[in-house]
Parts: C-alpha cells; structure tokens; sequence
C-alpha cells in the first residue's frame, strides 16, 4: 500500500510541473494549460482515490512574489501555495462547492527525498518540437522502483518527456522543475506514463496512470493579493480530514452532473510530445 500511494505521488509531482519552487524572472504572471489524464487497470479493487480522475481538464496557474494559486476544473478545486524561506511549503487546498477545505505542510525534507529519488534519471532527446510559437528541446526522464517483502512485491516504472524552452521571458530554475535540468527555461509540454505491478495478498493489479499536458497561454498579468486568500464562507479542516472532503466533493458534484469523466473504455494515451495530440 506505501508503495502504490508513493506511486500516486509521483506521478502527481511529475504532471503538476507547474508547482516549482523557485520565483519566476516575472514579477507575476498567468498560465493556462489543458490537460488530458487517464488511470487504467486490470481489475477493480477497493483502493478508492476521489482525486483521481479519468478525462480532460483546464488548470490554471498564476504567481505573484513567493505565492502560487492553482485551479483545476475537473474538481473545481482550488490550492494555494506559499513558499518560505526555510523550505517548508504551506498548502491549502479548498473545494467552493462544499465550502469545504483542508491544509498541510509540505517541508524541504520531504522535497529532497523525492528530488533526490528523480535526480541524474533525464536526458537530453536531441529532438525538437514547437510550442506557442517557442522551439522545444524534448527531454526523456525514466524512473524504476521495485519493492519485495514477504507481504508485497511491487514494480513501477515512469516514463517523463518534457518539451523545454529556454528562449521564453517567463524563465525558471530548470531544475526546479526537474532535478537533473540545468540552467533556465520553461516546460511548455509534457507526458507522463505509469505503468506498475502491485502483488499482495489482498491486491494484484497491474495499472497505467498516464498524463498529457500543453500549455495554451501564458504571459504577465496584474495579479491582486486577494487571489491568494481563502473566502470566509471555506472552512478549513486539518490534512487529516482530505480523504473524507474530497470524497464529498466528488459526490457532490456527481449528484449533481458536474463530474465528467471519459468513457470505462476508453483507454487512451499520450507518450509522444511530437505527435498533435486530439484530446
């Protein structure tokens, strides 16, 4: 079970590029991406994730000073996230349809582990790709992890490509986004591919969670402080509390026809940057 959620962690970290640390050369600024996931198995098991969703979405992503807010349509789920100095991250993730909302911490400790797990694992394709009018150079990042105990043997394997522009104004630390990037750019598209085999007693699962995502806009725009603040009318409840909010929130918004998620069938995916994606 460790194993699998640290898979689903991964693979979170990997799609969300957008969440770097560092501060962008602009003083603040607005992205738009569109992004096509998908999570497919072999059988239906009890291991139940609200979050995890199946279908096309809209998140969008804007920053001021030490400060990111990122909105995702799928959920309609809003996370604000403030960077300190000392390295801890304060998260706070809110749902307005259920005024509902929970907070953690996410220390520099916890982004070094995983940092250091990704590090020295990307290379350099030599091929290219435009974005937005920007030339990409297409990067391949491979990252294995095999775990047998006597209760469990579990064995994953993530495939990353990103399409990296380095001649763009709204330039970041590369290897905020990906340890073992170097110097300065932006990732203007990516493909993300999770294939693993979880065996125990009570599971035996082979899965594919794969994610798509380009970005159709970005730029410099005036962003008001109140952006990053929670409405009065959300009520915030410790980490502890995630599971059973985001649960909610999905039954909410299934009760109410606003969860659309793709057909059980359709069991498509993106692992090639060069190719025109139809979502």
């Amino acid at each position: 079970m460790r194993t699998l959620i640290f898979t689903l962690l991964t693979v979170v970290l990997s799609c969300n590029m957008l969440s770097a640390q560092n501060q962008s050369c602009a003083e603040s600024y607005e992205m738009i991406a569109k992004v096509f996931q998908n999570q497919f198995s072999n059988q239906t098991n009890n291991i139940s994730n609200p979050n995890i969703y199946n279908g096309i979405y809209t998140l969008k992503y804007v920053l001021k000073g030490n400060k990111k807010r990122m909105e995702t349509t799928y959920n309609n789920c809003i996370t604000i996230i403030t960077h300190h100095d000392d390295g801890k991250n304060e998260i706070a993730v809110y749902y307005p349809y259920i005024k509902k909302g929970y907070t953690y911490v996410f220390n520099q400790d916890s982004q070094k582990a995983i940092e250091e797990m990704r590090k020295g694992k990307i290379e350099k394709t030599g091929k290219t790709i435009t974005v937005l009018g920007y030339n990409c150079d297409i990067y391949k990042e491979i990252l294995q992890n095999k775990v047998e105990t006597p209760d469990l043997v579990s064995e994953t394997n993530i495939i990353n490509e990103y399409a990296v522009c380095t001649d763009i104004a709204l330039s970041w630390s590369l290897e905020d986004f990906v340890p073992g990037l170097s110097g300065f750019g932006f990732i203007l598209k990516s493909t993300n591919n999770c294939i693993s085999t979880t065996k125990s007693k009570y599971v035996n699962m082979d899965s594919h969670i794969s994610c798509a995502t380009i970005v159709t806009s970005c730029g410099e725009r005036n962003i008001d402080d109140s952006e990053f603040e929670i409405p009065s009318d959300i009520k915030m409840y410790d980490s502890n509390e995630a599971a059973k909010i985001m649960e909610e929130n999905k039954n909410n918004m299934v009760k109410n026809d606003l969860w659309n998620e793709l057909p059980a069938d359709d069991h498509r995916f993106f692992d090639n940057l060069s190719d025109d994606w139809n979502f």
